[in-house]
């Protein structure tokens, strides 16, 4: 199996036009907006969205041939080494003038 730190990308937020409605008993609904604001969300909706796409995509497998093909291929292989990442975000970091 291979991790993907990318796995978000798979739903586009533009085309969430779906609306659920959701109930929760009353000491439930607290423990979840604490736990949202204590740890940086900007809502419970949010929390419940990341919560919903690390269920369903934290099960997904790549079929091993097409990870070789990808990790092993000079013609798909596009990703910076892990030097010119750094030497990217120091650029970014200062032009941000950020430490």
């Amino acid at each position: 199996m291979v991790n993907t730190s990318f796995k978000y990308l798979k739903i586009s937020q533009d085309t969430m036009v779906t609306q659920v409605n959701l109930k929760f008993q009353d000491n439930f609904f607290g423990l979840a907006k604490k736990y949202a604001e204590e740890k940086g969300y900007m809502s419970i909706q949010e929390l419940i969205r990341e919560a919903l796409r690390d269920k369903i995509f934290d099960d997904l497998e790549v079929r091993e041939e097409y990870a070789n093909f990808l990790l092993n291929s000079k013609e798909v292989n596009t990703f910076s080494s892990v030097e010119d990442s750094k030497k990217f975000l120091d650029k970014m970091r200062k032009k941000a003038d950020l430490k």
